[in-house]
């Protein structure tokens, strides 16, 4: 009992946290063989695991003279041989003497983790922590600890994370223009805003956080600012005519690039001509149905305008009068792709009138993805009878 009370009392000085296992101790390297023992030599270290500083022991500090024992900062120190008829602990922990040595436990010595001396020469392994704790955190060497982290040791200076050991750290707030996790969780930084959300689409402009954006350049003829709005697309009357416009009264207001054809016709007696049908001596385009034959499809008198170069995405609307009576029919605005297949159209029928041009309501159409060109169609649904068009009118609206 004796024995063992002397090697408690010197074991508890030895012994130090292993890194995670035995398996990550450096077990090479005797700092005195043969003897004398020890040189009194000492090293300082810190554990990467418990972050506090670590004096190792030596043989001489440890009043050791034999065997493997703990230098309590994670390593195993050699203390030499007995000579012959002695043996390693008989005269106190790893002392060489006459008799027997009777090797220390892990639970006598206190010990839950890491590497202790047995006080025979050996060395003991007491395990490991379970995570978050690791051994010897807590600065007591041989015990499970957990040693919180710190917002500053996280690099996080917002929010609230956690602190390794089952804790949670309030790092702050941001300043005033900088937002939590803009690019990293728990760190402030600056959120740039975007064109859109300025409600912007040309030129350049601050993004809030030091740097420029930019959105980007007008289709003509719209220009940059131009209605007085600064970095949005606009254009003026003056500046953005109508894509296309007729009011029928030069004879090549209707000429050979117009389609014009009857469904169903049950004789010739259709046409579509430019006349002087309007008032005030003034032309107009006159769509004169015939009778229509049994079983047949969108019976109709139907002409279309020259192709008009379009973009795509963009919003077209026509304006046109009609004097239709009690007649129907309608406006229908073609979209095109570079073939010249159609991808896309919105149709408004002619109101009724009382004899008299009567101006539609607005059609408008946007134009799809892979837009090349735009047309728009006349339509006269009823049989044998007429229908006049006067001042169409097709413009794009300004971005």
């Amino acid at each position: 009992m004796l024995m063992l009370a002397r090697w408690l009392w010197a074991g508890s000085a030895a012994v130090a946290a292993a890194l995670a296992s035995p398996a990550c101790l450096d077990l090479g390297g005797s700092d005195d063989d043969p003897k004398p023992k020890d040189a009194g030599a000492q090293e300082t270290g810190t554990l990467t695991d418990g972050s506090w500083a670590c004096t190792p022991k030596t043989c001489k500090s440890l009043n050791a003279d034999c065997g493997d024992t703990s230098d309590g900062c994670g390593k195993v120190i050699q203390c030499g041989s007995c000579a012959a008829g002695e043996t390693c602990g008989a005269a106190g922990p790893d002392r060489c003497g006459k008799g027997t040595c009777t090797p220390a436990t892990c639970a006598g010595a206190g010990a839950e983790c890491g590497l202790i001396g047995d006080g025979c020469g050996n060395t003991l392994s007491c395990g490991s922590c379970a995570a978050p704790k690791v051994c010897g955190a807590s600065g007591q060497a041989n015990t499970c600890g957990c040693v919180p982290a710190t917002c500053a040791a996280l690099g996080k200076d917002c929010g609230t994370v956690s602190d390794g050991c089952g804790g949670t750290l309030d790092c702050g707030k941001c300043p005033t223009g900088k937002t939590c996790g803009a690019n990293v969780a728990n760190v402030c930084a600056c959120v740039p805003t975007t064109c859109a959300a300025e409600g912007k689409n040309c030129g350049s402009l601050p993004d809030g956080c030091g740097n420029t954006l930019s959105c980007g350049s007008c289709i003509a003829p719209s220009t940059c600012g131009a209605l007085g709005t600064p970095n949005v697309c606009g254009c003026t009357p003056q500046n953005c005519p109508p894509v296309y416009q007729n009011g029928f009264e030069s004879v090549g207001d209707f000429g050979s690039d117009w389609l014009s054809w009857h469904n169903c016709n049950a004789d010739a007696a259709w046409s579509v001509t430019r006349g002087p049908y309007a008032s005030a001596g003034a032309f107009g385009l006159r769509l004169k149905s015939t009778g229509f034959t049994s079983s047949c499809q969108y019976p109709g008198c139907y002409t279309v305008t020259p192709k008009v170069p379009a973009l795509p995405l963009r919003v077209y609307k026509v304006s046109v009068s009609t004097r239709v009576g009690p007649n129907q029919g309608a406006t229908t605005l073609l979209f095109l792709d570079a073939a010249g297949a159609e991808i896309g159209a919105e149709f408004a029928q002619w109101p009724k009138d009382s004899g008299q041009f009567k101006a539609n309501p607005v059609l408008s159409g946007t134009s799809p993805a892979g837009t090349a060109a735009l047309r728009v169609r006349l339509e006269l649904w009823t049989t044998t009878t007429t229908a006049d068009v006067d001042q169409l009118q097709v413009d794009l609206v300004p971005l």
